[in-house]
């Protein structure tokens, strides 16, 4: 018994939910796809059971880089000395931190000085691939005698020995980075290829990256990061760091 304009309306809302049902299925399945295939990407380390502590000091007693210095090294040994931890090490910066640093690079056979080709780079200590599960493919890890005094060192990824050596074994070779006008080029000499990992984005296809070690850095800024991995709980972890750091 209902009018012909009802009738219409009513075709009409019909018409417009199913439009809208459809629209929100094609969104659902391709974000499903989306998810999957993020899921699926390999970031060159395991996150399982490693936790990530940074820690900030204030005050007087951390006023210049020597002092913040001695504080990540006592920090260092008191929480690989917990009973808990397995394996430990610093780090400039942890995957998906947010923080990021890059720069031109030259390969030891570029006689160019200006225009680079970007690459990514961290700041890591000894254990800190280990710890991560990010495979060494070559050479060695750094280790605890390579400090700012002695000759700069650094691991580099498959992607940049791809990017800057043709892929070949870049074990042996150095490589220079740009610097600020009236200052001279960093030059390192390569001691190590790791598995490619990510950086700080998931959809980026395996960056280059190039690591240094935290104890070359003469400049270090106020925080100290490090990743540890325990067979314990991470909050039966996160609560012994807490006391340690206390």
């Amino acid at each position: 018994s209902a009018t012909r304009e009802r009738n219409g309306l009513r075709r009409t809302l019909v018409v417009t939910q199913v439009a809208l049902s459809l629209v929100l299925l094609v969104a659902a399945l391709l974000f499903s796809r989306s998810l999957q295939k993020l899921l699926g990407i390999n970031l060159g380390f395991d996150s399982r059971d490693v936790l990530v502590a940074t820690v900030t000091p204030t005050g007087s007693n951390f006023d210049n880089a020597e002092k913040r210095k001695a504080l990540s090294r006592e920090l260092e040994e008191r929480i690989h000395s917990i009973g808990e931890v397995t394996s430990s090490a610093p780090t400039a910066f942890a995957p998906f931190s947010g923080y990021g640093w890059n720069g031109p690079v030259h390969a030891d056979n570029d006689p160019a000085r200006t225009g680079g080709k970007n690459s990514w780079f961290n700041r890591a200590g000894p254990g800190y691939f280990a710890t991560m599960g990010t495979p060494l493919l070559a050479g060695r890890d750094f280790n605890a005698h390579e400090d700012v005094g002695a000759p700069k060192v650094a691991l580099v990824n498959q992607s940049f020995a791809k990017q800057f050596f043709a892929g070949k074994n870049p074990v042996g070779r150095s490589f220079r980075i740009e610097e600020l006008a009236g200052k001279p080029d960093s030059v390192y000499e390569i001691v190590g290829l790791v598995g490619n990992t990510t950086y700080n984005d998931l959809k980026e296809p395996e960056p280059s990256i190039a690591f240094f070690p935290t104890a070359q850095d003469d400049q270090p800024g106020t925080d100290s990061t490090f990743v540890i991995r325990g067979r314990a709980s991470l909050e039966s972890l996160e609560t012994a760091i807490q006391h340690e750091v206390t």
